[in-house]
């Protein structure tokens, strides 16, 4: 009885899908497109139909999406592009080239001056299709108070001054940009006096190079409230100041919150007139610069300098690391750093002065930690630090002309590290901590292992100082002079010439532990100890020195 009106709701449900579904027969044709094109949403405007004055050739009064169907030229006294739209302005270059004469102006202009308007400009030639050429012009590309510069795929060459200027910006994006032989820098970007948008500094660089500026390759400005800056796979030669240079406005003096990043990846800096990269932070900013894959070869200055300025001690937070990196043939040092410095993976090598150099502004700051590295054939020795702490591991030290590892004021920490045929001593200590740990010490011209000074302490576990002292008079395998107390345990100072160990003191007792350790043909004495006290000689081997195995001074 029921059946019926079931099938006649199943029917009436079929009907509704049907319905629902639309036609079951399309229109015949082929299928044609219901949207828009770029051009009829935003269309684009050809730069060169535009009317200019005196000052420029063109002028771009509205925002919008620009390109180029010919070439540019300037003239005396004008503007290539002016851009007096206050909005974002895109302009596609189209692989055409704006070029200037002699007494030209910027080739791009769009100047807001110090009042930062919420603007935005692109300047770009289609991203691995092209180049556009902006040559000849006082200033390639000029931005003042524009928010955010993006330039994409450009050259810009044989400009009068900067090759491009970005004064009073938020953020600058670089890619594949290419600057030669400008007068002035290659590009250079100074911050904002306020931020017009929140989420702080931006500045990224991306594939560029600059070559033969009479400035710097790069000099970029930063506020030290908030600010990020990345250089990546970026080249710079030749340039007569930096290859890098990034200074820090000094702005925040409280050291609370903001600071920067600086973050340098695959970057190659070689033969500037100045540092290779140079970045200056204010003591009380707490910035992070990151170096990864760098190479700095043949300046004239240092290879990297990170420099500290303002009184403020002790420094803020602010730290430099270096990896995978590569600092040589340098006439200063291969890196000089004011701000602590942890480096891993990395090679520095023949530099006039030294591979590393660093200064702190207290003997407790740890300023150096250096991890697996190589210094080498330096002309004033591997590494010169003080004040402050030296951490050295799995390291090798070799070659250089001066000390192997220098430390004033400070403490010197060394674990399994190798120091080699320097033309000085191994390490010295001078008025600080000497602790060393399953390291070795041989065929350096003066000791192996020098420490002394007001309140020195030494400490070495499982060291050898072997075959040293043959260039320096009244040199020896290790000499302690002035130390407070000297430990050393299952230590070998053998076939030196000179003493094996030496320890005296000016100021008064030393006291001394020596437990199983080995002095054994030295040319002089094998142990030679004055005014100790407290002494253990414990399992120790002084035999066949050229000397006396064990000396006792009258003060012992």
């Amino acid at each position: 009885m029921f059946r019926p009106v079931t099938a006649s709701i199943a029917f009436v449900s079929l009907l509704c899908a049907v319905a629902s579904a639309g036609p079951l027969h399309p229109p015949q044709g082929p299928i044609t497109s219901t949207m828009k094109s770029l051009d009829a949403i935003e269309p684009r405007v050809c730069v060169n139909d535009l009317p200019g004055d005196e000052g420029a050739v063109v002028i771009i009064d509205q925002p919008g999406q620009y390109f180029l169907r010919a070439d540019i030229v300037g003239g005396v006294g004008q503007h290539g592009i002016r851009v007096t739209a206050q909005g974002d302005v895109s302009i596609d270059l189209n692989g055409f080239d704006l070029l200037g004469v002699p007494g030209s102006l910027h080739g791009i202009d769009m100047d807001f001056g110090t009042s930062v308007a919420n603007t935005r400009l692109e300047v770009r030639c289609p991203d691995g299709t092209c180049r556009s050429r902006i040559s000849g012009w006082d200033t390639g590309v000029h931005t003042h108070g524009v928010v955010i510069c993006v330039c994409t795929a450009l050259a810009v060459e044989d400009c009068g001054g900067n090759g491009l200027n970005h004064l009073h910006a938020e953020g600058v994006i670089h890619r594949d940009i290419a600057t030669r032989n400008c007068l002035g820098h290659g590009t250079l970007v100074s911050p904002p006096s306020a931020p017009v948008r929140s989420n702080g500094v931006t500045n990224r660089f991306r594939a560029c190079r600059a070559f033969s500026n009479g400035g710097s390759g790069w000099s970029i400005g930063a506020r030290a409230d908030s600010y990020e800056i990345d250089f990546e796979d970026c080249y710079a030669c030749g340039n007569i100041g930096d290859g890098v240079r990034i200074d820090e406005d000094g702005s925040n003096q409280t050291g609370a919150g903001g600071g920067g990043r600086v973050a340098l990846q695959g970057v190659t800096v070689r033969d500037s007139g100045a540092d290779g990269i140079h970045v200056s932070i204010p003591c009380a900013s707490p910035t992070v610069v990151s170096a990864s894959s760098v190479a700095c070869i043949s300046n004239v200055g240092d290879g990297m300098e990170i420099d500290a300025v303002g009184a403020a001690v002790p420094h803020f937070g602010a730290t430099c690391t270096i990896q995978k990196s590569e600092f040589s043939s340098n006439a200063g040092n291969g890196v000089r750093s004011e701000n602590p410095l942890h480096t891993e993976s990395s090679t520095y090598s023949e530099n006039a002065l030294y591979g590393i150099s660093a200064s702190g502004p207290d003997t407790g700051t740890c300023m150096v930690q250096c991890n697996v590295c190589h210094l080498a054939a330096n002309g004033s020795g591997g590494a010169l630090c003080g004040p402050g702490r030296f951490m050295q591991a799995r390291s090798s030290v070799s070659d250089n002309g001066g000390p192997g590892v220098s430390v004033t004021d400070g403490c010197l920490l060394m674990s399994d590290c190798s120091v080699v045929n320097n033309a000085a001593e191994g390490v010295i200590v001078t008025d600080g901590t000497l602790n060393v740990v399953s390291s070795n010490f041989r065929r350096n011209s003066g000791c192996g292992i020098v420490c002394g000074g007001t309140g020195s302490i030494a400490v070495a576990e499982d060291a050898v100082c072997e075959l040293n002292g043959g260039g320096v008079a009244n040199a020896g395998g290790a000499d302690f002079d002035g130390c407070l107390s000297v430990t050393l345990r299952r230590c070998v100072f053998n076939d030196n010439t000179g003493f094996g160990v030496r320890c005296r003191s000016g100021v008064g007792p030393v006291r001394w532990m020596a437990p199983e350790s080995i002095s054994q043909r030295n040319s002089g004495n094998g142990m030679d100890l004055d005014d100790i006290t407290g002494g253990l000689l414990d399992r120790c081997s002084t035999s066949g020195n050229g000397g006396v195995g064990i000396l006792l001074g009258a003060s012992c």
